[in-house]
């Protein structure tokens, strides 16, 4: 398998997992974060929103 590990948000992965998914055979995985934290020192992902964009991914065939 080939996987992509956290410094990045989910927005900023996909790409990056688009391009490892399409030019593999293998199995990809992925472990992102909630990405850097904002002015005030907090996150803006939730896990709510973290688990919709992990289940967009698996929809599209990229997981």
């Amino acid at each position: 398998s080939l996987g992509l590990n956290c410094a990045l948000g989910p927005n900023e992965m996909r790409r990056f997992l688009e391009d490892v998914s399409n030019n593999t055979s293998a199995y990809t995985i992925c472990y992102p974060n909630a990405g850097l934290p904002n002015t005030f020192g907090e996150y803006d992902e939730t896990p709510e929103s973290m688990a919709q964009h992990v289940g967009h991914w698996a929809h599209d065939g990229l997981l």
